[in-house]
């Protein structure tokens, strides 16, 4: 039984972080791809400013607004709490190790 829970600890920490890797780099793609957005609909407006140019109502940034709108907050807390459980089993090996 110990060597499972010592086996386990790690597997749910290592799972957990692996989660959380993912989750992490969705978002920061989803926030790279609104300030690329913003960026081009500042070059838009100066364009339009300066050369009389007219302003595209159209673009690609509205899928990726409902992007960023959809990330899930349910991954992250699945790899928070594998996470948390491995620390507390982890904990528990200690504790049962020291009897």
């Amino acid at each position: 039984m110990l060597f499972f829970l010592k086996t386990l600890a790690p597997v749910l920490m290592a799972v957990g972080s692996i989660i959380l890797a993912i989750r992490v780099k969705q978002i920061l793609d989803a926030l790279v791809r609104a300030i690329a957005a913003s960026e081009e609909y500042r070059l838009q407006l100066v364009d339009h400013l300066v050369n009389k140019t007219p302003l595209s109502v159209t673009s690609a940034a509205g899928p990726h607004v409902k992007e960023c709108q959809r990330i899930h907050i349910g991954l992250l807390v699945v790899g928070f709490l594998l996470i948390a459980a491995g620390a507390l089993i982890s904990g528990l090996n200690v504790y049962m190790a020291g009897m």
